[in-house]
């Protein structure tokens, strides 16, 4: 019996890890609706989903909603109304922490021009995605006590979800947000920033 239980705990791990060593997204998502509808205003969804939604659309990228969806993927399932179906915490596993959430220990700006360049040679819309998702991360996941990235394997766990909120740099949001636009649309793109200026501003608080 211990030898069963064994084999059964052993391969449900491995089936747990490859499915979070999945970074993209293997189906498209249906239509979705309102933008930030998380008012908890953090960058797992309306910094990670909506606001990559919200700069495709605005600059015309192609496939905006799968971009979008990709970017998202990395943390969280999200339905066709745009809500979380299942989280996917690759942000405890080795490869995505440093490969995805930026979490490297490194200077913020090495991690900022590396995700920023991922965006701009991305090909399609996963990989436009998942950079998107990284150039986010490579904001929101700076250790103002330290003024370097949070690190490799521990990440931020002790301060749990707060880097990852808007409200704690709303101003690093925005400057995120302006990466973003140039990343998909190039260095000449600009967009009218009235919603994220709002959302940088009230905080959903």
């Amino acid at each position: 019996m211990k030898t069963i239980a064994l084999r059964f705990t052993i391969l449900t791990v491995i089936s747990l890890y490859s499915s979070f060593m999945t970074v993209e997204a293997k189906s498209k998502p249906k239509e979705l609706s309102t933008p930030f509808s998380n008012h908890a205003a953090n960058y797992e969804t309306d910094g990670h989903y909506w606001t990559v939604l919200v700069v495709a659309t605005m600059l015309k990228i192609r496939d905006a909603k799968v971009v979008a969806f990709n970017a998202e993927f990395p943390d969280n399932v999200i339905n066709e109304d745009g809500y979380t179906v299942r989280g996917r915490l690759t942000f405890l596993l080795p490869g995505p922490q440093k490969k995805v959430h930026a979490l490297t220990g490194n200077d913020p700006e090495i991690e900022k021009a590396k995700s920023l360049r991922m965006l701009q040679e991305a090909t399609d819309a996963r990989s436009m995605g998942i950079a998107s998702h990284r150039l986010g991360d490579s904001y929101s996941h700076i250790n103002d006590r330290t003024g370097r990235m949070y690190p490799h394997v521990l990440g931020h766990v002790f301060l749990w979800q707060k880097p990852d909120k808007i409200r704690s740099n709303a101003k690093r949001y925005l400057a995120y947000v302006y990466a973003l636009v140039k990343g998909m649309g190039g260095p000449e793109a600009k967009i009218d920033m009235t919603v994220f200026n709002y959302i940088a501003e009230h905080r959903h608080e």
